[in-house]
């Protein structure tokens, strides 16, 4: 069976423990929740972060849903790997990776949304119509060049009144390999989108108001990321990967972000020993202009960080544990991320710097599998959380919902830990 799947989330719903509630992420519930200004689960499409420079939440209508080959939810912290929001998890999507035989998808839709069946909350008289297409080819043409690009198109009508959204968006994945070295290879990848947004907070009653807002924000966003990447071995046959994604968001309320990020990985494999060794350093610039209702002015924020986990099996135990140095500098803040630790007046007994995890996995018979998991993870504040000032929505001429800046906000820390046990039972009765 096939399903109309217009973005990534409505996937996500449906894995187990994962939930999304207007828009935001969270694994177990543990996430805690931040309408629109910042997610604490990461979101990673081939190999790197994709949260929105301004709110630091994820974008799901800038993935590239008809372009995707594999998503893979990693539950508990993953900030050693991943950095800041990865504090629930992480979502990681990897674009379908392209054979010599050629894969062909597309798609189209036409749905409708009739009245409602309460007469009284109907505003239209003909059934609301959605369309859309997508499509996606991937191909690899000769063992010196490979492509995947992609593209998707649709008119959403929403059961609100005036809550139309369209979009428009195309994706690439470039790749070649040289000819004298087949062990380097190079390519970039992208996104550009054009897209009209609609959130709803409240309506304006619960009769002939029921799907009229009396409180919402529409705005058209152009989002562009360009990600030039390069892979390498050495004569050890170590793994060099340079990758790089630069994202571009200009609202329609005239914002303008820019968020670079630079990830340098080495990938060592010890096989006799069954040891894997990646390390590497990352390095994050944040540029923001914002215009004078959001205390307005050029924002910028930039961290730097070095990493390193290890992946160890001794038959059928399997230990990971990792370590990330991160220093930031953010507006007027400034440090090396850590864990507090405060008694319970609030007052702080001790600093741990750095990002830790460990964990390890273990069959203990054929089909027994038993697994532990702990790890220290952090989130900085995005700049919308902390600087946005506006005001929406009315109630007896009055401005009814107020969206307040708070520029006192610092990191958040946590830990999570898990205890896991899995029991494969096979019957030839079920299939």
């Amino acid at each position: 069976a096939t399903s109309n799947i217009l973005r990534i989330d409505e996937v996500a719903r449906r894995v187990s423990g994962l939930n999304i509630a207007d828009g935001q992420a969270n694994i177990r519930a543990g996430s805690g929740w931040s309408y629109g200004v910042g997610s604490r689960v990461m979101m990673v499409l081939d190999g790197l972060p994709l949260l929105s420079p301004d709110r630091g939440d994820v974008k799901w209508s800038l993935l590239p849903t008809e372009s995707v080959g594999q998503i893979e939810v990693l539950k508990g912290a993953s900030s050693v790997l991943y950095g800041s929001s990865a504090m629930n998890g992480t979502i990681s999507l990897q674009t379908q990776k392209p054979t010599s035989t050629p894969v062909t998808r597309i798609t189209s839709f036409m749905s409708f949304i009739t009245k409602p069946k309460r007469e009284i909350t109907k505003y239209w008289d003909f059934p609301k119509p959605s369309v859309g297409f997508s499509f996606m080819r991937a191909h690899k043409p000769t063992n010196n060049f490979e492509y995947n690009v992609g593209g998707s198109f649709y008119l959403n009508n929403q059961v609100y009144d005036n809550g139309l959204e369209y979009l428009a968006r195309v994706n690439y994945r470039l790749k070649w390999t040289s000819k004298k070295n087949p062990k380097l290879s190079w390519g970039f990848a992208g996104n550009f989108m054009y897209n009209r947004e609609y959130e709803f907070f409240y309506w304006q009653d619960d009769t002939s108001g029921a799907y009229k807002a009396a409180a919402d924000n529409k705005f058209e966003n152009i989002r562009l990321t360009v990600d030039p990447y390069v892979t390498f071995y050495d004569k050890k046959n170590n793994r060099h990967e340079i990758k790089t994604r630069t994202y571009f968001n200009r609202p329609s309320f005239n914002t303008k972000t820019i968020l670079s990020n630079i990830n340098y990985q080495f990938i060592k494999n010890y096989a006799q020993k069954e040891l894997t060794i990646i390390t590497g350093l990352d390095e994050q610039f944040l540029w923001i202009n914002v215009p004078a209702f959001v205390n307005g002015g050029k924002k910028k924020a930039n961290i730097l960080a070095g990493f390193l986990q290890l992946e160890k099996k001794y038959k059928r135990l399997t230990l990971v544990g990792g370590v990330r140095f991160e220093y930031f500098a953010y507006q007027k803040l400034s440090g090396v991320t850590g864990a507090e630790f405060r008694d319970k007046n609030g007052k702080l007994k001790f600093y741990l710097p750095g990002q830790w995890r460990a964990g390890l996995n273990y069959q203990a018979a054929k089909n027994t599998y038993l697994r532990f998991n702990i790890g220290q993870a952090y989130r900085f504040p995005s700049f919308a959380e902390r600087f946005v000032n506006e005001q929406v929505g009315d109630i007896g001429g009055q401005r009814a919902l107020a969206i307040l800046p708070n520029t006192s906000l610092v990191p958040e820390y946590g830990w999570t830990s898990e205890i896991g046990f899995k029991q494969i039972i096979k019957s030839k009765r079920f299939y």
